[in-house]
Protein backbone atom coordinates (compact mmCIF):
# COMPACT_ATOMS: atom_id res chain seq x y z
CA UNK A 1 0.00 0.00 0.00
CA UNK A 2 3.06 2.76 0.69
CA UNK A 3 4.35 1.71 -2.48
CA UNK A 4 0.75 2.45 -3.77
CA UNK A 5 0.63 5.37 -2.26
CA UNK A 6 4.04 7.19 -2.84
CA UNK A 7 3.63 6.43 -6.69
CA UNK A 8 0.42 8.36 -7.04
CA UNK A 9 1.50 10.94 -4.31
CA UNK A 10 5.16 11.22 -7.20
CA UNK A 11 2.86 12.35 -9.77
CA UNK A 12 0.46 14.35 -7.96
CA UNK A 13 3.13 16.16 -6.49
CA UNK A 14 5.00 16.79 -9.64
CA UNK A 15 2.01 18.27 -11.87
CA UNK A 16 1.42 20.56 -8.86
CA UNK A 17 4.92 21.31 -8.78
CA UNK A 18 4.39 22.69 -11.81
CA UNK A 19 0.95 24.43 -11.81
CA UNK A 20 0.97 25.49 -8.47
CA UNK A 21 3.78 27.85 -8.32
CA UNK A 22 2.99 29.22 -11.67
CA UNK A 23 -0.38 29.80 -10.70
CA UNK A 24 0.45 31.63 -7.27
CA UNK A 25 3.70 33.43 -8.07
CA UNK A 26 3.17 34.13 -11.80
CA UNK A 27 -0.66 35.22 -12.28
CA UNK A 28 -1.68 35.13 -8.45
CA UNK A 29 1.26 37.53 -7.21
CA UNK A 30 1.78 39.55 -10.56
CA UNK A 31 -2.40 40.43 -10.26
CA UNK A 32 -1.51 42.06 -6.98
CA UNK A 33 1.36 43.76 -8.23
CA UNK A 34 -0.69 45.48 -11.38
CA UNK A 35 -3.74 46.13 -8.94
CA UNK A 36 -1.94 47.24 -5.81
CA UNK A 37 -2.25 46.01 -2.04
CA UNK A 38 -5.51 47.41 -1.64
CA UNK A 39 -7.49 46.89 -4.70
CA UNK A 40 -6.13 43.09 -3.88
CA UNK A 41 -6.40 42.84 0.10
CA UNK A 42 -10.57 43.37 -0.97
CA UNK A 43 -10.41 40.31 -3.30
CA UNK A 44 -8.15 38.31 -0.57
CA UNK A 45 -11.04 39.57 2.33
CA UNK A 46 -13.77 38.71 -0.27
CA UNK A 47 -12.12 35.46 -0.98
CA UNK A 48 -11.96 34.42 2.70
CA UNK A 49 -15.59 35.52 3.79
CA UNK A 50 -16.92 33.01 1.16
CA UNK A 51 -14.63 30.49 2.13
CA UNK A 52 -15.86 30.69 5.94
CA UNK A 53 -19.73 30.14 4.66
CA UNK A 54 -18.61 27.83 2.40
CA UNK A 55 -19.59 25.22 4.78
CA UNK A 56 -23.20 25.26 3.62
CA UNK A 57 -22.32 24.53 0.06
CA UNK A 58 -21.04 21.05 1.36
CA UNK A 59 -21.77 20.28 4.92
CA UNK A 60 -19.00 18.13 4.79
CA UNK A 61 -20.71 15.74 2.12
CA UNK A 62 -17.28 15.21 0.10
CA UNK A 63 -15.15 14.64 3.16
CA UNK A 64 -17.69 11.96 4.20
CA UNK A 65 -18.17 10.64 0.52
CA UNK A 66 -14.63 10.59 0.18
CA UNK A 67 -14.11 7.88 3.18
CA UNK A 68 -17.19 6.29 2.68
CA UNK A 69 -16.54 4.98 -0.87
CA UNK A 70 -13.23 4.69 -0.95
CA UNK A 71 -14.09 2.15 2.34
CA UNK A 72 -16.78 0.52 -0.53
CA UNK A 73 -16.55 1.46 -3.68
CA UNK A 74 -20.42 -0.10 -3.89
CA UNK A 75 -21.81 2.92 -2.16
CA UNK A 76 -20.99 5.34 -5.73
CA UNK A 77 -24.06 4.21 -7.07
CA UNK A 78 -26.56 5.40 -3.94
CA UNK A 79 -24.93 7.86 -2.57
CA UNK A 80 -24.32 10.38 -6.12
CA UNK A 81 -27.93 11.61 -7.15
CA UNK A 82 -28.76 12.19 -3.74
CA UNK A 83 -25.96 14.03 -2.98
CA UNK A 84 -25.48 16.03 -6.36
CA UNK A 85 -29.70 17.13 -5.53
CA UNK A 86 -28.37 18.07 -1.75
CA UNK A 87 -25.59 20.40 -3.42
CA UNK A 88 -27.79 21.99 -5.40
CA UNK A 89 -30.14 22.88 -2.63
CA UNK A 90 -27.49 24.42 -0.78
CA UNK A 91 -26.15 26.36 -3.33
CA UNK A 92 -28.95 28.50 -2.99
CA UNK A 93 -28.38 29.15 0.63
CA UNK A 94 -24.54 29.48 0.36
CA UNK A 95 -25.47 32.41 -2.16
CA UNK A 96 -27.97 33.70 0.78
CA UNK A 97 -26.23 33.67 3.62
CA UNK A 98 -22.91 35.08 2.47
CA UNK A 99 -24.25 38.30 0.40
CA UNK A 100 -26.10 38.57 4.08
CA UNK A 101 -22.92 38.86 6.11
CA UNK A 102 -21.48 40.96 3.47
CA UNK A 103 -24.26 42.95 3.80
CA UNK A 104 -24.61 43.39 7.73
CA UNK A 105 -21.04 44.04 7.50
CA UNK A 106 -21.97 47.32 5.34
CA UNK A 107 -19.30 46.34 2.34
CA UNK A 108 -19.97 48.60 -0.70
CA UNK A 109 -21.73 47.51 -3.68
CA UNK A 110 -18.45 46.90 -5.92
CA UNK A 111 -17.73 44.48 -2.79
CA UNK A 112 -21.00 42.93 -3.19
CA UNK A 113 -21.27 42.23 -6.81
CA UNK A 114 -17.48 41.02 -6.95
CA UNK A 115 -18.85 38.78 -3.79
CA UNK A 116 -21.34 36.94 -6.23
CA UNK A 117 -19.12 36.39 -8.37
CA UNK A 118 -16.91 34.83 -5.88
CA UNK A 119 -19.29 33.12 -4.45
CA UNK A 120 -20.13 31.69 -7.91
CA UNK A 121 -16.98 30.46 -8.03
CA UNK A 122 -16.96 28.55 -4.80
CA UNK A 123 -20.37 26.71 -6.28
CA UNK A 124 -18.55 25.39 -9.10
CA UNK A 125 -15.41 24.60 -6.94
CA UNK A 126 -18.06 22.99 -4.29
CA UNK A 127 -19.15 20.94 -7.57
CA UNK A 128 -15.71 20.00 -8.53
CA UNK A 129 -14.48 18.68 -5.52
CA UNK A 130 -17.10 16.74 -4.75
CA UNK A 131 -16.61 15.23 -8.46
CA UNK A 132 -13.04 14.70 -7.23
CA UNK A 133 -14.07 13.05 -3.84
CA UNK A 134 -15.46 10.08 -5.98
CA UNK A 135 -12.54 10.35 -8.75
CA UNK A 136 -10.02 9.77 -5.65
CA UNK A 137 -12.29 7.85 -3.44
CA UNK A 138 -11.91 4.15 -6.47
CA UNK A 139 -8.19 5.37 -6.68
CA UNK A 140 -8.08 7.16 -9.84
CA UNK A 141 -5.86 8.88 -8.88
CA UNK A 142 -3.89 10.04 -11.96
CA UNK A 143 -7.17 11.90 -13.11
CA UNK A 144 -7.71 13.28 -9.25
CA UNK A 145 -4.27 14.77 -9.91
CA UNK A 146 -4.87 16.29 -13.54
CA UNK A 147 -8.50 17.54 -12.54
CA UNK A 148 -6.78 19.36 -9.63
CA UNK A 149 -4.83 21.56 -11.47
CA UNK A 150 -7.19 22.01 -14.00
CA UNK A 151 -8.95 25.10 -13.03
CA UNK A 152 -5.55 26.81 -12.00
CA UNK A 153 -3.69 25.94 -15.46
CA UNK A 154 -6.70 27.46 -17.60
CA UNK A 155 -6.74 30.88 -15.58
CA UNK A 156 -2.67 30.62 -16.09
CA UNK A 157 -3.53 30.52 -19.71
CA UNK A 158 -6.51 33.65 -19.18
CA UNK A 159 -4.79 35.68 -17.34
CA UNK A 160 -1.45 35.72 -19.31
CA UNK A 161 -2.97 37.17 -22.24
CA UNK A 162 -4.52 40.08 -20.02
CA UNK A 163 -1.50 40.60 -17.91
CA UNK A 164 1.14 40.29 -20.92
CA UNK A 165 -0.80 42.46 -23.83
CA UNK A 166 -0.01 45.71 -22.36
CA UNK A 167 -3.04 47.19 -23.85
CA UNK A 168 -4.91 44.96 -21.42
CA UNK A 169 -2.47 44.99 -18.59
CA UNK A 170 -3.20 48.91 -18.22
CA UNK A 171 -6.27 48.30 -17.99
CA UNK A 172 -6.57 45.23 -15.80
CA UNK A 173 -8.91 45.55 -12.82
CA UNK A 174 -9.26 42.62 -9.91
CA UNK A 175 -12.52 41.76 -11.05
CA UNK A 176 -10.88 40.32 -14.63
CA UNK A 177 -9.22 38.01 -12.18
CA UNK A 178 -12.63 36.83 -10.63
CA UNK A 179 -14.37 36.54 -13.73
CA UNK A 180 -10.99 34.55 -15.36
CA UNK A 181 -11.23 31.70 -12.38
CA UNK A 182 -15.17 31.85 -13.55
CA UNK A 183 -14.73 30.05 -16.70
CA UNK A 184 -11.85 27.86 -15.79
CA UNK A 185 -13.55 26.56 -13.10
CA UNK A 186 -17.14 26.32 -15.37
CA UNK A 187 -14.28 24.31 -17.87
CA UNK A 188 -13.24 22.23 -15.31
CA UNK A 189 -16.83 21.22 -13.72
CA UNK A 190 -18.21 20.13 -17.17
CA UNK A 191 -14.82 17.96 -17.77
CA UNK A 192 -14.79 16.17 -14.26
CA UNK A 193 -18.71 15.57 -14.76
CA UNK A 194 -18.08 13.66 -17.82
CA UNK A 195 -15.20 11.61 -16.52
CA UNK A 196 -16.88 10.12 -13.24
CA UNK A 197 -19.99 9.34 -15.82
CA UNK A 198 -17.83 7.58 -17.78
CA UNK A 199 -16.82 5.52 -14.94
CA UNK A 200 -20.21 4.56 -14.15
CA UNK A 201 -21.50 6.55 -11.57
CA UNK A 202 -25.25 7.34 -11.96
CA UNK A 203 -24.51 11.09 -12.46
CA UNK A 204 -28.59 12.26 -12.05
CA UNK A 205 -30.58 14.20 -9.85
CA UNK A 206 -32.78 12.49 -7.04
CA UNK A 207 -34.77 13.88 -4.46
CA UNK A 208 -33.88 13.72 -1.00
CA UNK A 209 -35.37 11.02 1.31
CA UNK A 210 -34.73 9.25 4.48
CA UNK A 211 -31.80 7.73 2.88
CA UNK A 212 -30.44 11.10 1.77
CA UNK A 213 -31.40 12.56 5.04
CA UNK A 214 -29.45 9.31 6.98
CA UNK A 215 -26.48 10.44 5.19
CA UNK A 216 -26.27 13.68 5.80
CA UNK A 217 -26.35 12.80 10.11
CA UNK A 218 -23.20 11.06 8.98
CA UNK A 219 -21.76 14.32 6.88
CA UNK A 220 -22.30 16.39 10.33
CA UNK A 221 -18.98 16.06 12.39
CA UNK A 222 -17.91 16.86 8.78
CA UNK A 223 -19.13 19.76 8.39
CA UNK A 224 -18.74 20.83 11.86
CA UNK A 225 -15.45 19.95 11.49
CA UNK A 226 -14.18 21.57 8.19
CA UNK A 227 -15.94 25.20 9.27
CA UNK A 228 -13.78 25.56 12.48
CA UNK A 229 -10.56 24.80 10.49
CA UNK A 230 -11.53 27.18 7.93
CA UNK A 231 -12.55 29.82 10.73
CA UNK A 232 -9.45 29.46 12.65
CA UNK A 233 -7.60 29.28 8.84
CA UNK A 234 -9.65 32.10 7.36
CA UNK A 235 -10.68 34.63 9.78
CA UNK A 236 -8.04 36.73 9.91
CA UNK A 237 -8.25 38.49 6.62
CA UNK A 238 -11.77 39.65 7.25
CA UNK A 239 -10.78 40.76 11.03
CA UNK A 240 -8.59 42.77 9.65
CA UNK A 241 -10.78 44.76 7.69
CA UNK A 242 -12.84 44.90 10.42
CA UNK A 243 -10.42 45.99 13.26
CA UNK A 244 -8.55 48.29 11.48
CA UNK A 245 -11.36 50.22 9.47
CA UNK A 246 -10.01 51.38 5.71
CA UNK A 247 -6.44 50.31 6.70
CA UNK A 248 -8.00 47.15 7.13
CA UNK A 249 -7.67 46.76 3.62
CA UNK A 250 -3.81 47.42 2.43
CA UNK A 251 -3.16 45.23 5.97
CA UNK A 252 -5.07 42.18 4.27
CA UNK A 253 -3.44 43.19 1.06
CA UNK A 254 0.35 42.47 2.96
CA UNK A 255 -0.68 39.30 4.79
CA UNK A 256 -2.35 38.03 1.46
CA UNK A 257 1.44 38.44 -0.48
CA UNK A 258 2.46 36.68 3.39
CA UNK A 259 -0.02 33.50 2.50
CA UNK A 260 0.45 33.63 -0.87
CA UNK A 261 3.87 32.01 -0.07
CA UNK A 262 2.51 29.74 2.97
CA UNK A 263 0.24 28.70 0.44
CA UNK A 264 1.96 27.38 -2.25
CA UNK A 265 4.43 26.00 0.36
CA UNK A 266 1.49 24.22 1.85
CA UNK A 267 0.83 21.96 -0.91
CA UNK A 268 2.98 19.16 -0.34
CA UNK A 269 1.27 18.46 2.67
CA UNK A 270 -2.28 19.16 1.15
CA UNK A 271 -1.83 16.51 -1.26
CA UNK A 272 -0.12 14.04 0.89
CA UNK A 273 -3.49 14.10 2.69
CA UNK A 274 -5.70 13.81 -0.28
CA UNK A 275 -3.58 10.38 -1.17
CA UNK A 276 -3.98 9.59 3.02
CA UNK A 277 -7.59 10.15 3.40
CA UNK A 278 -8.56 6.83 1.19
CA UNK A 279 -5.51 4.45 1.81
CA UNK A 280 -6.00 5.01 5.54
CA UNK A 281 -9.45 4.51 5.53
CA UNK A 282 -8.88 1.14 3.16
CA UNK A 283 -5.78 -0.26 5.38
CA UNK A 284 -7.87 0.62 8.65
CA UNK A 285 -10.79 -0.84 7.44
CA UNK A 286 -9.29 -4.00 6.56
CA UNK A 287 -6.98 -3.96 9.72
CA UNK A 288 -3.57 -3.12 8.11
CA UNK A 289 -1.38 -1.57 10.50
CA UNK A 290 -0.51 2.24 9.61
CA UNK A 291 2.08 2.79 11.91
CA UNK A 292 5.22 2.35 9.20
CA UNK A 293 3.22 4.64 6.67
CA UNK A 294 2.59 7.11 9.18
CA UNK A 295 6.32 7.33 10.52
CA UNK A 296 7.32 7.55 6.95
CA UNK A 297 4.68 10.10 6.17
CA UNK A 298 5.09 12.35 9.20
CA UNK A 299 8.62 12.45 9.41
CA UNK A 300 9.63 13.46 5.56
CA UNK A 301 6.98 16.47 5.87
CA UNK A 302 8.28 17.24 9.45
CA UNK A 303 11.89 17.66 7.48
CA UNK A 304 10.59 19.39 4.16
CA UNK A 305 8.66 22.24 6.17
CA UNK A 306 10.91 22.99 9.06
CA UNK A 307 13.69 23.45 6.25
CA UNK A 308 11.05 25.37 4.44
CA UNK A 309 10.32 27.74 7.24
CA UNK A 310 13.71 28.29 8.28
CA UNK A 311 14.96 29.12 5.19
CA UNK A 312 12.07 31.31 4.32
CA UNK A 313 11.80 32.78 7.60
CA UNK A 314 15.60 33.93 7.93
CA UNK A 315 15.39 35.17 4.21
CA UNK A 316 11.91 36.94 4.36
CA UNK A 317 13.00 40.59 3.37
CA UNK A 318 14.78 39.44 0.26
CA UNK A 319 12.22 36.84 -0.60
CA UNK A 320 9.35 39.72 -0.32
CA UNK A 321 12.08 41.70 -1.83
CA UNK A 322 11.71 39.68 -4.84
CA UNK A 323 8.17 39.14 -4.96
CA UNK A 324 6.52 42.15 -4.47
CA UNK A 325 6.38 46.37 -5.41
CA UNK A 326 4.80 47.69 -2.19
CA UNK A 327 5.13 47.21 1.66
CA UNK A 328 8.52 44.73 1.73
CA UNK A 329 9.29 45.17 5.00
CA UNK A 330 5.53 45.07 6.81
CA UNK A 331 5.29 42.04 4.14
CA UNK A 332 8.45 40.70 5.08
CA UNK A 333 7.82 40.50 8.82
CA UNK A 334 4.73 38.73 8.46
CA UNK A 335 6.07 36.10 6.72
CA UNK A 336 8.55 35.34 9.36
CA UNK A 337 5.52 34.97 11.52
CA UNK A 338 3.24 33.59 9.41
CA UNK A 339 5.73 30.70 7.63
CA UNK A 340 6.51 28.84 11.15
CA UNK A 341 2.45 27.70 11.02
CA UNK A 342 4.40 25.46 7.78
CA UNK A 343 5.29 23.07 10.20
CA UNK A 344 1.98 22.66 11.94
CA UNK A 345 0.10 22.02 8.80
CA UNK A 346 2.39 19.57 7.62
CA UNK A 347 1.65 17.70 10.94
CA UNK A 348 -1.65 18.21 10.90
CA UNK A 349 -2.02 16.87 7.22
CA UNK A 350 -1.34 12.99 8.63
CA UNK A 351 -2.18 13.14 11.77
CA UNK A 352 -5.72 15.40 11.15
CA UNK A 353 -6.45 12.70 7.75
CA UNK A 354 -5.85 9.56 9.82
CA UNK A 355 -7.94 10.79 12.80
CA UNK A 356 -10.59 11.69 10.42
CA UNK A 357 -10.04 8.07 8.99
CA UNK A 358 -10.92 6.56 12.10
CA UNK A 359 -14.16 8.20 12.41
CA UNK A 360 -12.79 10.45 15.45
CA UNK A 361 -14.27 13.29 13.89
CA UNK A 362 -15.62 14.37 17.08
CA UNK A 363 -12.50 14.70 19.16
CA UNK A 364 -11.23 16.35 16.02
CA UNK A 365 -14.15 19.33 16.01
CA UNK A 366 -13.19 19.71 19.96
CA UNK A 367 -9.67 20.36 18.96
CA UNK A 368 -10.69 22.92 16.04
CA UNK A 369 -13.14 24.77 18.11
CA UNK A 370 -10.09 25.51 20.95
CA UNK A 371 -8.21 26.53 18.24
CA UNK A 372 -10.69 28.57 16.71
CA UNK A 373 -11.57 30.44 20.20
CA UNK A 374 -7.92 30.78 20.32
CA UNK A 375 -7.39 31.91 17.02
CA UNK A 376 -10.11 34.81 17.27
CA UNK A 377 -8.79 36.11 20.74
CA UNK A 378 -5.41 36.14 19.69
CA UNK A 379 -6.48 38.39 16.50
CA UNK A 380 -8.10 40.34 18.67
CA UNK A 381 -5.46 40.87 21.01
CA UNK A 382 -2.46 41.34 18.18
CA UNK A 383 -4.29 42.74 15.17
CA UNK A 384 -4.58 46.22 16.57
CA UNK A 385 -0.82 46.30 18.01
CA UNK A 386 0.69 44.27 15.05
CA UNK A 387 -1.60 44.25 12.41
CA UNK A 388 -0.85 41.63 9.49
CA UNK A 389 2.34 41.00 11.52
CA UNK A 390 -0.50 40.08 14.35
CA UNK A 391 -2.39 38.06 12.06
CA UNK A 392 0.09 36.19 11.12
CA UNK A 393 1.69 35.40 14.41
CA UNK A 394 -1.56 34.04 16.12
CA UNK A 395 -1.80 31.88 12.72
CA UNK A 396 1.07 30.54 13.26
CA UNK A 397 0.95 29.90 17.24
CA UNK A 398 -3.25 28.46 16.55
CA UNK A 399 -1.87 25.94 13.66
CA UNK A 400 0.85 24.57 15.75
CA UNK A 401 -1.01 24.13 18.88
CA UNK A 402 -3.90 22.56 16.40
CA UNK A 403 -1.23 19.93 15.20
CA UNK A 404 0.52 18.91 18.62
CA UNK A 405 -3.38 18.20 19.60
CA UNK A 406 -4.36 16.03 16.99
CA UNK A 407 -0.48 14.08 17.40
CA UNK A 408 -1.43 13.55 20.51
CA UNK A 409 -4.47 11.94 20.09
CA UNK A 410 -3.39 9.90 17.37
CA UNK A 411 -0.34 8.79 19.34
CA UNK A 412 -2.91 7.76 22.37
CA UNK A 413 -6.20 6.41 20.23
CA UNK A 414 -3.84 4.13 17.64
CA UNK A 415 -1.49 2.66 20.09
CA UNK A 416 1.26 4.33 17.63
CA UNK A 417 5.18 3.76 19.14
CA UNK A 418 6.16 6.76 20.80
CA UNK A 419 10.38 6.93 19.60
CA UNK A 420 12.16 9.19 21.95
CA UNK A 421 15.16 8.81 20.28
CA UNK A 422 13.71 9.54 17.00
CA UNK A 423 11.78 12.98 18.34
CA UNK A 424 15.33 14.16 20.19
CA UNK A 425 16.80 13.92 16.13
CA UNK A 426 14.06 15.46 14.55
CA UNK A 427 14.57 18.25 17.45
CA UNK A 428 18.10 18.45 16.79
CA UNK A 429 17.29 18.40 12.88
CA UNK A 430 15.46 21.59 13.24
CA UNK A 431 18.14 23.29 15.70
CA UNK A 432 20.99 22.98 13.69
CA UNK A 433 19.08 23.83 10.22
CA UNK A 434 17.74 26.73 11.65
CA UNK A 435 21.60 27.78 12.83
CA UNK A 436 22.78 26.70 9.41
CA UNK A 437 20.51 29.54 7.59
CA UNK A 438 21.25 32.08 9.68
CA UNK A 439 25.28 31.56 9.40
CA UNK A 440 24.22 31.36 5.94
CA UNK A 441 22.39 34.84 6.18
CA UNK A 442 25.61 36.58 7.78
CA UNK A 443 27.97 35.08 4.96
CA UNK A 444 28.82 37.67 1.49
CA UNK A 445 26.18 35.22 -0.27
CA UNK A 446 23.42 35.82 -2.98
CA UNK A 447 20.40 34.49 -1.32
CA UNK A 448 18.72 32.11 -3.67
CA UNK A 449 21.90 29.82 -4.17
CA UNK A 450 22.57 30.54 -0.21
CA UNK A 451 18.85 29.12 0.54
CA UNK A 452 19.17 26.48 -2.23
CA UNK A 453 22.72 25.44 -0.57
CA UNK A 454 21.06 25.25 2.71
CA UNK A 455 18.20 22.95 1.45
CA UNK A 456 21.16 20.20 0.71
CA UNK A 457 23.36 20.74 3.75
CA UNK A 458 19.64 20.33 5.43
CA UNK A 459 19.00 17.06 3.70
CA UNK A 460 22.74 15.98 4.11
CA UNK A 461 22.24 15.80 7.78
CA UNK A 462 18.84 14.76 8.14
CA UNK A 463 20.59 11.77 6.38
CA UNK A 464 23.55 11.38 9.13
CA UNK A 465 20.70 11.69 11.69
CA UNK A 466 19.18 8.39 10.24
CA UNK A 467 16.02 10.78 9.71
CA UNK A 468 15.76 10.20 5.96
CA UNK A 469 16.07 6.36 4.81
CA UNK A 470 16.54 6.09 1.21
CA UNK A 471 16.80 2.11 1.58
CA UNK A 472 13.65 2.19 3.93
CA UNK A 473 11.50 4.34 1.12
CA UNK A 474 13.01 1.86 -0.99
CA UNK A 475 11.75 -1.65 0.28
CA UNK A 476 8.05 -0.49 0.18
CA UNK A 477 5.37 -3.36 0.55
CA UNK A 478 3.13 -4.12 -2.98
CA UNK A 479 0.44 -2.28 -3.63
CA UNK A 480 -3.33 -3.79 -2.03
Amino acid sequence: MQRFFYRNLAFLIAVNLVVKPVWLFGIDRTVQNVVSAEQYGLYFVLMNLSMLTMILLDLGISSFNNKAVAGNTGLLTAHVPHLLTVKLVLALVYFAVTVTAALLLDYSHRAVMMLLWISANQVMAGFILFLRSNINALHRFFADSVFSVLDKTLVIVLCSFLLLVPAWRSRFVIEWFVYAQSAAYLITVLAAFVYLKRLGAPLRLQWPDRFTRELLQQAVPFAVLIFLMTLYGRIDAVMLKQLLGESGKTAAGIYAAAFRILDALNQVGYMFSILLLPVFSRMLASSRPVHDLIRSSSVLLFLYAVTAAAGISVYSHEITGLLYRDHIQESSQALRLLVLALVGYSLSYVFSTLLTAGNLLWHLVGIAAAASLLNVLLNLALIPRMQAGGAAAAAAITVLAAAGAQAWLAFRTFSLPLSWPLILRLLLYAACCWLLFVWLHQMPLPFIPALLAGGLLCLAWAWLLGLLRINELMRWPGAA
